[in-house]
């Protein structure tokens, strides 16, 4: 099989951090990614002495040597001139865009930010009117390809000012009672780096140091760094919010400008937790999962160093220190850091093309056991992989194929897979001529660290009985909850003033059209439902019947209370489970209803209503087809459902993993084996 790209990403060099979030790969991710380990390694090797990186900086060498110069003068400097020379050594691996093609994007941080001003965004997740500015940009601007922007190495474009104010604030903030106990290690790593990830460059510290200039007085005489952390993190959930417009662009985001929009994607709350925490001195981590285990995509979040020793996670202005949850299943857990590690794969000298994208980053510990259970796993090999390859990969799926997250060497017969995630289905595989091979079959790796094979038995087969094709989790098992306690109400004056209750949603419905009777069926003008608080006036469907069992909507005339949006209204009685309503924030509908007046009295006799669909169920009329893994995807049989949320196959193999797909609509598809008579999702 082909050497995959990601599905789901929102940027790719050699370096991972980008690649969980939004866009589609292109396939010159390779040619890009070769193109910047030669001009990187050329800047300066892993380990390189700053004399090195001096000859390798062209025409910016006089700047970096005025660092050196500014801080070589007095003795009391020594500090501040290794921290200096830290930097500089770790520093040619490092970059940021300058692209003609990218500032015309970056117009949306000054359109956001004077919107802000006139009426302040509110809420999370959905922001409608962001989503048009980025679309009118595009109209104009063309596409944004990020791997054929231009790539400026730090060591050829930073400052002397820049730098020297970094070191200076950084000593500051070193000096603070809950950064003093910090060796010079921990602040170098922690403390003192100039930037986040690819970042544009500027000054960023003297702003946030004066922002939270009235956190010492908070802390109340306390030297505990996570205290200062959470302190400073609360701030943060009062301005910043998610939104994942923002992984359509295609680097980390400046400090400046996240200041101006005041909200991004989770790779922006860690950056802008960064920012603020490092600037006074309370020592944090980028810690991400490049790529989960049980969906597309991957996570960003943070991680406070305490006096103890021990990172603890958290997540810029959401989760506080303690609170943050590895929710999904995650195969490997990375710090990003700023000095330059071992990359025991590129050292190798494997062709750049045959080192999978995720494993390519010069700025990454593992360190997926200090947040998930973990076990290491051997594989036995055929003389044949033995031959061929030093080094083999386990891969995940990422709800479209399989992806590789991790790397063992060969050692004589077999490979050992160290520190990886439990829980999770993986397939061992090679790379060869950029195209990615299976070497054994997909094993499911338990919560309790036993591996079980997922070779399937093609004698022995088994009757499944499906009810979706990808899992309900998550926010999703919100969607279930939130019409909970909505009210069915008919009255016959159009105030309402003799409104009746008719029908109430239970607290927990399954992700279906419901159709309930009505106990005492009446004559009614006017119909209406009541949206429960602080629900986000979610759902996909209502609908009232006659005693002949019409839909009363058909001939009634739509209605609403005052404040409810057209489109909504128009939703609910729309008929395609596709469509919905979802407001920010939450309470946004609290009193308000929707409904019909019918122009004349009728009996109502039943009720329907449906949650938000994500159209993953089983669908009545809709053509499936089941596959089965065995070196590649094969089909078991098609079939067209003939009931909702249930498809019935016979005759699959045993002990497999299937994927079932929607041959009629949609494209989320999910890995599962079959086990108690139930899906059992990976």
């Amino acid at each position: 099989m082909k050497l995959p790209l990601p599905a789901q990403c929102e940027s790719y060099s050699i370096f991972p951090w980008a690649n969980r979030h939004g866009l589609q790969q292109p396939l010159s991710i390779f040619i890009i990614s070769a193109f910047l380990v030669m001009l990187f390694f050329g800047c300066g090797r892993q380990h390189s002495k700053v004399e090195d990186v001096l000859e390798q900086s062209g025409e910016n060498m006089e700047e970096l040597q005025k660092v050196l110069d500014h801080f070589g003068r007095r003795k009391e400097d020594s500090l501040k001139l290794r921290a200096a020379r830290f930097l500089i050594a770790n520093m040619p691996n490092h970059y940021s865009y300058k692209d003609e093609r990218l500032d015309k994007y970056n117009a949306i941080f000054d359109l956001i930010r004077q919107k802000e001003s006139i009426k302040p965004y509110t809420g999370n997740y959905v922001f409608p009117e962001t989503d048009m500015m980025w679309d009118s940009i595009a109209k104009t601007a063309g596409p944004l390809d990020a791997y054929s922007l231009n790539v400026v190495s730090d060591c050829q474009l930073v400052t002397a000012k820049l730098l020297i104010e970094n070191i200076e604030y950084a000593f500051m903030a070193w000096d603070l009672p809950w950064s003093k106990h910090l060796t010079f290690d921990q602040f170098c790593e922690y403390v003192l780096p100039y930037r986040f990830q690819d970042e544009a460059l500027e000054s960023w510290r003297p702003v946030f140091w004066k922002k939270y200039a009235w956190l010492a007085d908070s802390m109340k005489g306390s030297n505990d760094p996570l205290k200062a952390c959470e302190l400073v993190n609360r701030d943060i959930k009062r301005w910043f919010r998610f939104n994942g417009l923002f992984s359509a662009y295609p680097s980390a985001i400046s400090a400046g400008n996240l200041l101006k929009v005041k909200m991004g994607k989770c790779l922006d709350q860690a950056a802008i937790a960064c920012f603020a925490m490092r600037s006074m001195g309370i020592p944090v981590a980028h810690e991400f999962i490049p790529q989960w285990a049980d969906r597309s995509m991957g996570h960003d979040f943070s991680a406070a160093l305490s006096k103890e020793g021990t990172f603890v996670g958290f997540l810029g202005g959401e989760l506080d220190p303690g609170s943050n949850e590895i929710r999904n299943r995650a195969p490997k857990i990375f710090r990003s850091t700023f000095s330059q590690q071992n990359n025991e794969l590129l050292n190798a000298g494997i062709g750049i093309e045959e080192v999978p994208y995720l494993l390519r980053s010069l700025f990454q510990q593992d360190v997926t056991a200090q947040y998930v259970p973990i076990s290491s796993v051997r594989i036995s090999l055929g003389k044949d992989v033995v031959k061929k390859q030093a080094y083999l990969y386990l891969a995940v799926f990422n709800d479209r194929e399989w992806i590789p997250v991790t790397a063992g060497r060969v050692n004589g017969t077999s490979v050992v897979f160290s520190n990886i995630g439990r829980n999770i289905v993986y397939l061992p595989v090679l790379i060869a001529d950029g195209r990615m091979q299976e070497i054994a079959a997909p094993f499911q790796l338990t919560k309790s660290g036993a591996v079980h094979s997922l070779e399937p038995n093609l004698v022995q087969t088994r009757a499944l009985h499906l009810e979706r094709k990808y899992p309900l989790q998550g926010y999703k098992l919100n969607w279930l909850k939130w019409m909970g306690g909505g009210a069915f109400q008919g009255a016959n004056l159009a105030s309402f003033a003799d409104a009746v209750t008719i029908y109430q949603v239970p607290d927990s419905i399954s992700m279906s059209m419901h159709q309930a009777d009505v106990k005492k069926p009446q004559m009614f003008r006017y119909l209406r439902y009541l949206f429960p608080d602080n629900s986000s006036g979610s759902l996909s469907e209502i609908a009232f019947y006659n005693e002949n069992g019409n839909d009363l909507a058909a001939t009634g005339k739509k209605i609403s209370a005052k404040g409810v949006d057209s489109a909504d209204l128009a939703a609910a009685f729309d008929r395609k489970f596709e469509t919905y309503i979802d407001r920010t924030p939450n309470y946004e509908y609290n009193g308000l209803w929707i409904g019909l007046d019918l122009n004349m009295k009728q009996k109502v006799k039943a009720v329907g209503y449906s949650p938000r669909n994500d159209r993953n169920g089983v669908i009545k009329g809709m053509k499936y087809v089941l596959m089965y893994w065995d070196k590649g995807w094969r089909a078991i049989g098609t079939k067209v459902a003939t009931e909702d949320n249930h498809i019935e196959f016979p005759n699959a193999p045993a002990n497999s993993l299937f994927l079932l797909k929607n041959l009629t609509e949609g494209k989320e598809e999910r890995l599962f084996v079959y086990t108690d008579n139930k899906q059992e999702w990976f």
